[in-house]
Protein backbone atom coordinates (compact mmCIF):
# COMPACT_ATOMS: atom_id res chain seq x y z
CA UNK A 1 0.00 0.00 0.00
CA UNK A 2 1.32 3.41 -0.96
CA UNK A 3 0.45 6.25 1.41
CA UNK A 4 1.36 9.81 0.51
CA UNK A 5 1.60 12.49 3.19
CA UNK A 6 1.21 16.02 1.90
CA UNK A 7 2.24 18.44 4.61
CA UNK A 8 4.30 21.15 5.89
CA UNK A 9 3.23 24.04 7.87
CA UNK A 10 4.89 24.60 11.21
CA UNK A 11 2.58 22.66 13.59
CA UNK A 12 1.96 19.73 11.27
CA UNK A 13 5.12 17.70 11.95
CA UNK A 14 3.93 17.27 15.53
CA UNK A 15 0.56 16.02 14.32
CA UNK A 16 1.79 13.77 11.53
CA UNK A 17 4.90 12.28 13.17
CA UNK A 18 2.98 9.45 14.91
CA UNK A 19 1.39 8.51 11.57
CA UNK A 20 4.72 8.57 9.77
CA UNK A 21 6.31 6.47 12.52
CA UNK A 22 3.57 3.84 12.25
CA UNK A 23 3.71 3.84 8.45
CA UNK A 24 7.40 2.87 8.62
CA UNK A 25 6.68 -0.24 10.70
CA UNK A 26 4.96 -2.68 8.34
CA UNK A 27 6.97 -3.57 5.24
CA UNK A 28 3.73 -3.57 3.22
CA UNK A 29 3.39 0.23 3.46
CA UNK A 30 5.39 2.49 1.18
CA UNK A 31 5.20 6.02 2.62
CA UNK A 32 5.89 9.01 0.40
CA UNK A 33 6.42 12.37 2.07
CA UNK A 34 5.67 15.46 0.01
CA UNK A 35 6.70 18.79 1.48
CA UNK A 36 4.60 21.68 0.20
CA UNK A 37 7.43 24.13 0.71
CA UNK A 38 5.10 26.66 2.33
CA UNK A 39 7.35 26.92 5.37
CA UNK A 40 10.77 26.37 3.96
CA UNK A 41 13.44 27.64 6.30
CA UNK A 42 15.11 25.59 9.02
CA UNK A 43 13.26 27.39 11.80
CA UNK A 44 9.84 26.71 10.29
CA UNK A 45 10.25 23.13 9.10
CA UNK A 46 13.82 21.84 8.81
CA UNK A 47 14.43 21.59 12.55
CA UNK A 48 11.37 19.40 12.97
CA UNK A 49 12.82 16.73 10.71
CA UNK A 50 15.95 16.35 12.83
CA UNK A 51 14.43 16.97 16.27
CA UNK A 52 11.54 14.57 15.74
CA UNK A 53 13.59 12.07 13.74
CA UNK A 54 11.25 12.36 10.78
CA UNK A 55 12.78 11.28 7.48
CA UNK A 56 13.04 14.21 5.10
CA UNK A 57 10.56 14.59 2.28
CA UNK A 58 10.77 12.47 -0.85
CA UNK A 59 9.46 15.42 -2.84
CA UNK A 60 9.69 19.14 -2.09
CA UNK A 61 7.21 21.23 -4.07
CA UNK A 62 8.95 24.47 -3.03
CA UNK A 63 5.75 26.47 -3.26
CA UNK A 64 7.24 29.26 -1.16
CA UNK A 65 5.51 32.39 0.03
CA UNK A 66 2.44 33.95 -1.50
CA UNK A 67 -1.27 34.30 -1.05
CA UNK A 68 -3.37 31.27 -0.13
CA UNK A 69 -4.67 31.16 -3.69
CA UNK A 70 -1.19 31.26 -5.19
CA UNK A 71 0.09 28.55 -2.82
CA UNK A 72 -2.91 26.28 -3.35
CA UNK A 73 -2.64 26.58 -7.13
CA UNK A 74 1.10 25.89 -6.96
CA UNK A 75 0.61 22.79 -4.82
CA UNK A 76 -2.07 21.50 -7.21
CA UNK A 77 0.15 22.11 -10.23
CA UNK A 78 3.34 20.63 -8.77
CA UNK A 79 1.85 17.67 -6.90
CA UNK A 80 0.15 16.19 -9.96
CA UNK A 81 3.30 14.64 -11.50
CA UNK A 82 4.21 12.97 -8.18
CA UNK A 83 0.74 11.55 -7.69
CA UNK A 84 0.54 10.31 -11.28
CA UNK A 85 3.94 8.66 -10.95
CA UNK A 86 3.36 7.10 -7.51
CA UNK A 87 -0.35 6.18 -7.78
CA UNK A 88 -0.85 6.27 -3.98
CA UNK A 89 -3.64 4.29 -2.39
CA UNK A 90 -4.19 6.98 0.25
CA UNK A 91 -3.38 10.65 0.54
CA UNK A 92 -2.94 11.99 4.06
CA UNK A 93 -3.00 15.75 4.13
CA UNK A 94 -2.17 18.00 6.96
CA UNK A 95 -2.37 21.72 6.52
CA UNK A 96 -4.89 24.18 5.21
CA UNK A 97 -3.71 24.90 1.68
CA UNK A 98 -2.37 21.41 1.04
CA UNK A 99 -5.64 19.85 2.23
CA UNK A 100 -7.56 21.81 -0.35
CA UNK A 101 -4.97 21.25 -3.09
CA UNK A 102 -4.61 17.53 -2.36
CA UNK A 103 -8.35 16.97 -2.42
Amino acid sequence: MKITSLVWARPKPVKIEPLLREMRRPPTIQPLRIHTGRHYDAGLSGNFFSQMEIPGPNVDLRVGSGSSTWQTAGIMKWIEPSLLEQHPDLLVVGDVNSTLAGA
